[in-house]
């Protein structure tokens, strides 16, 4: 009897192959960047399928499902939340069946989000305050800087440990009844906003 295999090569046609490039170990992205996932394949596919694993590949959920067979990459918006264990597979599908890649090594996705303050405070110039962030994915220190009317103005703190919160006194020489639109906190070597 034959053996699927020996039916394949006595036809002649090999199975597709696929291979993620992109990511495939080692970057680091944001939250809400622009990032692309990119594969490498021969043979003809039907569709494709990505999914992505936050937990170095002990689970996946589906990024997307139903590509056409003929592309290569998606653009995507990096979604949370935050992970230094992240990976991609791609699943491809073709006549006699589907095939997949997995990424190499894992990948960073850094997640930030300011908790306090969270928009509408009032805080006097010499008065003390508590400025509070979550984390995940992160590593290194977090740059705090407050902006007014979206320019960056002199840094908080240029590198604060990431505890999740710095203790914060709003220097006297702040400009008075003036509203500052927002105080960012980012990861200074993700560059994280």
């Amino acid at each position: 009897s034959l053996y699927p295999e020996d039916e394949e090569n006595m036809i002649g046609v090999p199975s597709p192959t696929l291979i993620v490039t992109i990511p495939n170990g080692g970057e680091v992205c944001g939250v809400g960047a622009e990032k692309k996932i990119q594969w490498s394949c021969t043979g003809t596919f039907s569709s494709f399928t990505i999914q992505i694993s936050r937990n170095g590949g002990a689970s996946w959920n589906i990024i997307e499902t139903g590509l056409r067979g003929d592309y290569w990459y998606r653009d995507w918006t990096v979604t949370g939340p935050g992970s230094s264990s992240c990976r991609i597979k791609v699943i491809g599908y073709y006549s006699g069946g589907l095939t997949s890649d997995i990424s190499d090594e894992n990948f960073t996705i850094g997640q930030l989000t300011l908790t306090s303050p969270n928009g509408g405070e009032k805080w006097e110039a010499g008065s003390t305050h508590e400025i509070t962030w979550t984390s995940s994915g992160v590593s290194g220190g977090i740059k705090i800087q407050p902006y007014l009317h979206g320019d960056a103005q002199d840094n908080v703190y240029p590198s604060a440990p990431d505890t999740g919160s710095y203790t914060w006194t709003v220097p006297l020489d702040y400009t008075i009844a003036v509203s500052y639109t927002h105080l960012r906190a980012h990861e200074t070597s993700l560059h994280l906003v």
